[in-house]
């Protein structure tokens, strides 16, 4: 019987993060911590934005709150794989090509929220949907052929 990764059950991948960067990086150092640190940390206020949003669903300003957490959170994760390449902190399996289309996801899930923010001025509903609806791509990555190609 062979043991089980631990990131998969059955072998199907059950934590979609850890699998996303497994095996990318070789070493860490004093600054990519930092940088973590930095992710976790817009992370840990996220609820809190995201209840705000719910207790004032039709507020443009929740929105907007909610909206710049998600951005921190995209800056957050941009500089730490920008520091990543700079100082070589990837393994040589890590190719350019996976590098770029790390980086290339996280520029246009950003300017996708940013769309879903102005269409705040329109319709908070409508905004709140369309900011759904890319979670839900980026979170489901499905195969069709124009969504893959939108989100990278």
């Amino acid at each position: 019987m062979q043991p089980e990764h631990y990131n998969q059950l059955a072998g199907k991948s059950v934590e979609r993060i850890g699998a996303l960067t497994d095996g990318l990086f070789a070493i860490a150092d004093r600054d990519y911590t930092w940088l973590q640190l930095c992710v976790l940390a817009v992370v840990a206020v996220l609820p809190f934005s995201t209840e705000l949003l719910a207790e004032f669903i039709t507020f443009r300003v929740a929105l907007l709150f909610y909206w710049l957490n998600v951005l921190l959170f995209g800056v957050a994760v941009y500089a730490s794989w920008h520091h990543a390449r700079r100082a070589g902190l990837f393994k040589p399996e890590a190719t350019d090509r996976v590098q770029l289309t790390f980086r290339n996801r996280v520029v246009r899930a950003q300017a996708l929220y940013a769309v879903g923010a102005a269409l705040c001025f329109i319709n908070t509903t409508c905004s709140i949907a369309f900011i759904f609806l890319v979670q839900l791509v980026y979170a489901f990555a499905p195969r069709i052929a124009w969504v893959q190609k939108l989100a990278g």
